[in-house]
This record gives structure tokens, sequence and C-alpha cells, in this order.
């Protein structure tokens, strides 16, 4: 008798999420931050750990031949990769952000204007468009093409600490150390509804995958939840002990996960913001929390020197 086929069946939030494959700096599977994107059949890694001030990393898996990306006079906080993986965009505490392209290594426009650090960066999902986030508490938009500076963010009153486009590309988020988000309109910069309610710094903010919902994370305990139409409020997601280091959509929108600094991560439900399952076992922050492509797992990374493997789906027959 032919074997039936598995399909995942979505854990209720009741149900309690156990840890699988706890990854320590010691194991055999050390989990480096890694970036991929294939680019003329080769597939880059941009590792970002253990890099000196003002350097980046592309290496091959066929060679491992370092592609050292040289520029920056400080730290370099963040990276990431085009949508079709052949540039690359660096954010650092120069000032600048850097765009390169990943073939060859070439270095791109310097993208200059900020007068604090460089926070993040972002490419939009259709590649034309980057967004920086800096300490000078404004967001700011960049032509990919040629590095041409578009509309400046203004409003915000603090550090600017994430930044984020919307699926459409229509739109963009900001966090702020000024207790809010704010939305903004990509075509022109025109500020959108301002997204108040948390009573301390904003450190990640969020679109769910199909636009409708952003959330956004917290210094005070707590992850809200916002329809991007209007700006109105949703859910406030409380539960945590302390205060809250990011928060991310299940590729369905249907759950989110919240990382903090009261050592664990949660599940939420998001139709209505209910709590789900308490992923326990870290000693230390939960820096960072992130579901796999499918949702069946999530992964968190953690101040202990561990990331943690949770499975958020069960297999049924």
């Amino acid at each position: 008798m032919a074997n039936k086929r598995l399909q995942p069946k979505v854990v209720s939030p009741e149900n309690v999420v156990s840890p699988q494959n706890v990854v320590t700096p010691e194991g055999i599977a050390l989990i480096e931050a890694v970036l991929r994107s294939r680019s003329r059949n080769k597939e880059y890694l941009a590792n970002l750990a253990g890099f000196e001030p003002g350097e980046v990393s592309l290496e091959t898996n066929q060679d491992r031949e370092a592609i050292v990306l040289r520029g920056h006079e400080e730290w370099v906080r963040t990276a990431a990769f085009s949508p079709d993986g052949t540039s690359a965009i660096t954010a650092s505490s120069d000032a600048t952000a850097r765009l390169w392209r990943v073939a060859a290594g070439a270095a791109g426009p310097v993208l200059r204007g900020h007068e604090g650090e460089v926070t993040t960066a972002a490419f939009s999902p259709d590649g034309a468009w980057a967004i920086t986030a800096s300490a000078d508490s404004t967001a700011r938009l960049w032509r990919v093409a040629d590095g041409a500076a578009g509309p400046v963010l203004r409003g915000h009153e603090g550090w600017v600490h994430t930044a984020a486009f919307s699926p459409d590309g229509a739109w963009t988020i900001t966090a702020s150390a000024d207790d809010t988000a704010r939305l903004w309109r990509v075509a022109d910069g025109a500020a959108g509804p301002v997204l108040r309610g948390h009573e301390k710094t904003v450190w990640a903010a969020a679109f769910s995958p199909d636009g409708v919902w952003a959330i956004t994370a917290s210094d005070d305990d707590t992850a809200r939840l916002w329809r991007v139409a209007d700006g109105v409020a949703g859910p406030v997601l409380r539960g945590h002990d302390d205060g809250l280091c990011t928060a991310a959509f299940s590729p369905d929108g249907a759950l989110a996960i919240t990382a903090s600094r009261d050592r664990t991560a949660r599940l939420w439900r998001v139709a209505d913001g209910t709590a789900g399952a308490v992923l326990r076992g870290h000693k230390d922050w939960v820096k960072s929390a992130v579901f796999s492509p499918d949702g069946a797992w999530a992964i968190t990374a953690s101040g202990d020197h561990t990331a943690r493997l949770w499975r958020v789906y069960a297999a049924s027959r």
C-alpha cells in the first residue's frame, strides 16, 4: 500500500513547541550570520562574523577565496543582497552606505548624506530602490541604478533603528527611538500614518507578507500590530517580561514571532493577537527570531552563544 503524503499541520497557539538541534559555537554545525545569493551560477556567502571595521567579505563555496569589500571607515553594521542577487548594500557607522556588484566585488556608488551612523539598509522588492536608516533621525531613499539620492524621510525625533519595504514596494516603515514607527510612501517620500502607542524605543518593524499588517517590537515589553492602510492599531502582544529585540511574520502571515531580553521568544496568532507557545531554553537575551521559508521551523539567536531551532508545524498523515 502506498504511503500517504505527509501534510503540514499548523500547531495551535495553545500547543507547546519544543526545541530541536541546539547549535553551539563548539558544535560542528556552527551557525554563521550568512546572506545567500546566486549569481553567475556561483553561490556567494556574505559572512558577517568577525569583520574588521570597514570590511565585508564575499566568498565562493567553490574555492573559498574571499572578496573583501573595502571602503568603509567604521564598523559595517548590516549587509543585504538585492532581490536578483547581483548587488549588495552595506550600512556603516561611518555615516554612509555602499552599493557593490556581487560578481566581481566591485564598488558601486557611495550613498552619502546622513549625518550619523547608518543603522540598516535594505532593497525594495523590485531592486530599484534602497532605503537607509540613521542615527540622525532620518531615513533616506536611493536609486540603485546610479546611487542618486531620493526623498529624505524626516519626522522622527530619535535614532531610526530599522527600515523595511512593503511587499509591493509602495510603502516603507521605520522604527525609532522616539517610541514611534512611521509609514512613508515610496513614490514621493510623503509621510503616512504615525504609529503611536509604544512607551519606549521601537527597535524593529516589519510588514506582513500580504502587506495588510505591520508589526513593531519595543523596549516597553510589547509588540503591536497595525493596519497598514490607515495606521489603525490592532492587537497589543503582551506577555514578555522585558524589552523586545525584534518581531517577524510567518511566510503565510498567520503567525508572528517575537524575541526578547527576557530570554524567550513567543508565537502569536496575527488574526486576533492570541498568545501562542513560549519558546524557552535560552540563558540570555534572544536577539533575533525568524521563520523558515516554508514556515515549518523558527530559529532563534541568543547572547548565550547558541541558536535554537523550533518546530512550528507538526506533520500528520
